[in-house]
């Protein structure tokens, strides 16, 4: 009987020994099929592809898919133009190049006109500020119909002369406005009543 000896060369890393004489007919380990998916586009004409192994690449797109990202481009600028259409108008109104057209107690006079026109878009509220006068939030909504994409709010002073304090807020800033209004409702007195 003949002695049969493991080659290195029989050793498989995944199917272990091979039996002797066999080779030149080694089992093959099937190839990863990638699934490409698109996770981004360079205008109509580049896709950018990765597979969930990690694998990437870029390719020209088809005219079918150029025709589809077109499509999306166009109703994501049209949807954009009327997300930020209250915004846009709040800025022609009352910002010109250099700045602010108006200040203080002018400019709480007109945003307050002005937000009459945007009645689902546009809330003022009115507080105190630290001239013991009255000044404005004014909150400007952008959003399509009933989805929110965030708020530009502004503070108004009344008699500072100061351009307005801008900033704004994302739908998940919200949360902490809300906790303070509702620890404030909670109180049954408030200093007037005592």
């Amino acid at each position: 009987m003949r002695q049969v000896s493991h080659k290195k060369s029989d050793q498989h890393p995944f199917l272990g020994t091979l039996p002797p004489g066999r080779e030149a007919r080694k089992r093959k380990l099937p190839e990863h099929k990638h699934r490409w998916e698109v996770t981004y586009s360079i205008g109509i004409v580049t896709l950018g592809l990765e597979c969930p192994c990690g694998e990437k690449m870029e390719r020209p797109a088809t005219k079918a898919e150029s025709r589809k990202l077109k499509a999306d481009q166009d109703y994501r600028e049209a949807e954009s133009a009327q997300m930020h259409k209250a915004n846009w108008d709040f800025d022609k109104n009352f910002k010109d190049e250099k700045g602010w057209k108006y200040k203080s107690y002018d400019l709480m006079t007109r945003v307050r006109k002005w937000a009459k026109k945007w009645p689902k878009d546009v809330i003022v509220c009115r507080i105190d500020d630290s001239h013991n006068a009255n000044s404005d939030l004014v909150f400007v909504l952008h959003r399509v119909g009933r989805r929110l994409w965030g708020t530009t709010c502004y503070t108004i002073t009344q008699c500072d002369g100061q351009p307005p304090n801008e900033w704004f807020m994302y739908p998940g800033h919200r949360a902490g406005i809300q906790k303070a209004l509702q620890v404030m409702a909670g109180f049954r007195k408030f200093y007037k009543d005592w």
